[in-house]
């Protein structure tokens, strides 16, 4: 059966899921997947050459790093809307109002936050998170080679950890883990 969606049910649809716990729930769930695959992706790391080529879960960490990425930003979109930075409109929408809200630029988003006080390290996982949500954990390669507005939104990333000075878009190590899961923890306990 299809339902005919009219302003005043989409209106109260919005109402309801547009609240800062929602965006938790969604952060949460997210965040939970995305540990799944990154375990199984360790777990198939310490298997053999041979036994690795021949596991997916050997593969999976971009998959595992996109859905961090999605995590983080939707946490962090909680918080915008907990600490009122973005607002809900009249028809139950949100008005972001806050830098990098609607293009995935994480480290714009903590910037909107005043609670949230990121070492360059960090700084650096948002921009490679944010490449991630943009476009290097869905596609081989972005819409453009190079952007002059933002880093992520190219193909190479500048002065990431661990890289050459232009590095393409890495996914998660264990130490990028703890540092996401030390963020996630801060913004996580706000909302």
């Amino acid at each position: 059966m299809i339902f005919d969606m009219n302003d005043e049910h989409s209106k109260i649809i919005f109402g309801l899921q547009n609240k800062p716990h929602h965006w938790h729930s969604k952060a949460s769930k997210l965040k939970h997947c995305a540990d799944l695959l990154f375990k199984a992706f360790l777990a198939a790391r310490s298997l053999s050459d041979e036994e690795q080529s021949e596991t997916e879960d050997s593969r999976i960490d971009d998959v595992a790093t996109l859905l961090y990425g999605m995590a983080m930003e939707n946490i962090l979109k909680a918080a915008l809307l907990k600490e009122g930075v973005a607002k809900i409109r009249p028809d139950d929408t949100i008005a972001w109002s806050a830098e990098g809200a609607s293009d995935h630029d994480l480290l714009g988003i903590c910037r909107s936050l005043k609670f949230i006080k990121l070492n360059t390290a960090h700084k650096k996982l948002m921009e490679r998170l944010s490449a991630f949500v943009s476009w290097a954990g869905k596609y081989p390669t972005p819409l453009e080679i190079k952007n002059e507005t933002k880093d992520f939104k190219g193909f190479l990333l500048s002065n990431q950890p661990r890289a050459a000075i232009k590095t393409m878009p890495a996914p998660f190590d264990d130490e990028d883990k703890k540092m996401f899961d030390e963020i996630y923890k801060l913004i996580s306990e706000r909302t």
